[in-house]
């Protein structure tokens, strides 16, 4: 089985040599990694989850003020109602998400309003595993054999194709999730598919995983004929993105032309004139119902 490895700011070793915080404090952040959702960076917890995880050495009340303490520095984000009870979701800061449709980016707790719907952003340099097993190692030797090798095969990489927009994966998963939910079966997408998607994030380096599944969920919502019959295809969705911005596109229902509402008002107008005429008697030379019409008066 693979191993998994959690990354850590590495910003918290200034606060630790600072004493802005403790062991304790930096054992129960470590902790806390490692209990979190790895494909989301959020952990649900309370001082009572950690203490039972780490009996040894501190008090309920100490790892409450860890976390109080962890929450005033920025390094997590709790949503607690007032009152409530038992584990809670708190957001991690700078969490680098390491699984899962959002892997390559990370937790901005500051930006996020709710636990439901964090606020994520790409990051510039993605953390290879293979930094965090060196790491661990601390074996400065074979650190360099590996960077070594793990260059080489980088430039040999490099030579044959350019490097994969960590976006692609995420955006994809999105369209192919919503598709098959919406059709109840999934997508036969193919190399235009994918191509025009990833010739779109070339094109569109500031687009983030928010903004596309919002512009794709109101492109699959759309009523308009034409943009039906596109089948909810990628490849169509990927030329077409800023088309979707303002919401689905709705089949337009008239009631009786180019004009729906203005022919309906001429037709009951129509309608009137010609109830008013045989009121009056005049025009088709009616008269009204129930009534003989009668003879020209004479002079």
């Amino acid at each position: 089985m693979k191993e998994r490895y959690v990354p850590i700011r590495p910003g918290i070793e200034e606060h630790l040599v600072r004493s802005a915080i403790g062991l304790l404090e930096f054992g129960s952040y470590a902790l806390i990694h490692i209990q979190a959702d790895y494909r989301t960076g959020i952990w649900r917890g309370s001082a009572p989850r950690i203490l039972a995880t780490a009996p040894r050495g501190a008090s309920l009340r100490q790892i409450q003020r860890v976390l109080e303490h962890l929450e005033e520095l920025g390094y997590l984000k709790s949503f607690r109602v007032h009152g409530a009870r038992g584990n809670t979701p708190y957001l991690i800061d700078k969490f680098t998400v390491r699984s899962g449709a959002l892997k390559g980016y990370r937790v901005n707790a500051a930006k996020s309003e709710s636990w439901q719907r964090p606020f994520y952003e790409l990051v510039a340099e993605p953390v290879a595993e293979d930094d965090a097993v060196l790491v661990a190692e601390g074996d400065a030797l074979s650190r360099s054999k590996k960077e070594e090798g793990r260059s080489k095969k980088e430039n040999q990489a490099a030579k044959t194709a350019p490097p994969a927009d960590p976006r692609f994966q995420p955006f994809f998963d999105f369209a192919y999730e919503a598709f098959r939910k919406k059709h109840n079966q999934p997508p036969t997408w193919g190399g235009k598919d994918k191509n025009n998607l990833k010739q779109f994030l070339r094109e569109q380096p500031g687009v983030l995983l928010p903004n596309w599944q919002l512009r794709f969920t109101n492109y699959i919502n759309s009523t308009e004929e034409f943009t039906k019959k596109q089948g909810c295809g990628l490849a169509y969705f990927a030329t077409r993105f800023d088309t979707f911005k303002d919401g689905p596109i709705l089949e337009k229902i008239l009631t009786g032309g180019s004009n729906g509402k203005r022919n309906y008002d001429a037709k009951r107008s129509d309608e009137n004139l010609r109830a008013g005429s045989r009121l009056r008697g005049d025009s088709a030379g009616l008269a009204p119902r129930g009534i003989a019409a009668l003879p020209p008066r004479l002079t």
